[in-house]
């Protein structure tokens, strides 16, 4: 029985990855910060709780350590745990924004590294989850995009340098899914209208949205598909998928327009059908 290991599953996207996983044969590492929290997984079979904060080094290797000696190895890691925060650019303070990088990038880092050995010793794989937030900009959430958009750049590093141990890489970068992320955030450094204008939208979003079981299900192909894909969108209404696209290629517009190297129309929907000839492929 292959183990995987995730982290922040007392609750939304870790909760339900870990549920799916162990519905389809995996041992499940419940990674969780709070101990108030750990009930969750009270007699669950094929599970087993851990304390573990990602912010921090100690806990981290207490992990690494544990599992290594429990010699069924780990095949996959899970890098789910992450927070938000609302602030304007101009207006964040230097904690939360620390705050917010320790959680969303410098966690996963320093569990992947960590946790390495034990990846490649399984030949494994290692999942995190993004968000299309990191493709478009999105008003008072600008730092959380940003950490989303490093979390991107990074997995695309790790992934390029860990082929050659035979460890995959994956990131999967959901839409607005109906999870405690955005009601934890804390929104007390914006503007008193600006907050209650957010806390009106974040209402009717926890009334409209949805569960992330679409998120769980990619996460599972990323962990057993023979050629998983490196990254996967998976939002839950058209028009998150149509705008996080536009603005990829918005991008690319910009980077190809008024340079020496500038290319046609032609070309660079040749490009693209190349592209997308190669990634239906995998």
């Amino acid at each position: 029985m292959k183990a995987i290991l995730v982290t922040g599953a007392n609750s939304g996207i870790g909760l339900y990855t870990a549920r799916r996983l162990l519905s389809n044969g995996f041992f499940v590492y419940a990674g969780i910060r709070n101990s108030e929290r750990f009930g969750v997984f009270h007699k669950v079979e094929n599970s087993e709780v851990i304390k573990l904060d990602v912010t921090s080094q100690d806990d981290i290797d207490a992990a690494a350590e544990y599992i290594g000696l429990q010699g069924r190895g780990l095949y996959g890691v899970v890098n789910n745990a992450g927070i938000q925060r609302f602030s304007k650019m101009n207006t964040i303070e230097d904690k939360e924004l620390y705050e917010i990088f320790e959680t969303n990038v410098f966690g996963p880092i320093r569990m992947n590294k960590a946790l390495a050995p034990l990846l490649i010793a399984s030949k494994g794989r290692t999942v995190a989850i993004g968000s299309i937030s990191a493709f478009r900009p999105c008003g008072g959430s600008g730092i959380y995009g940003m950490s989303k958009s490093a979390l991107s750049s990074y997995v695309d590093s790790y992934h390029q340098e860990m082929q050659e141990f035979g460890v995959h890489a994956s990131i999967i970068e959901p839409g607005g899914y109906n999870t405690n992320i955005i009601t934890n955030a804390d929104n007390e450094s914006l503007p008193d209208e600006v907050r209650e204008s957010i806390q009106t939208k974040l209402r009717t979003f926890r009334f409209a949205g949805r569960p992330p079981h679409d998120i769980a299900d990619a996460v599972l192909e990323a962990m057993t598909a023979e050629f998983p894909k490196r990254r996967y969108m998976v939002v839950p209404r058209e028009n998150q998928a149509k705008t996080a696209i536009m603005s990829a290629l918005t991008k690319v517009a910009e980077l190809n327009s008024n340079q020496e190297y500038e290319y046609t129309n032609d070309e660079l929907v040749k490009m693209l059908e190349q592209l997308l000839d190669e990634s239906s492929s995998e």
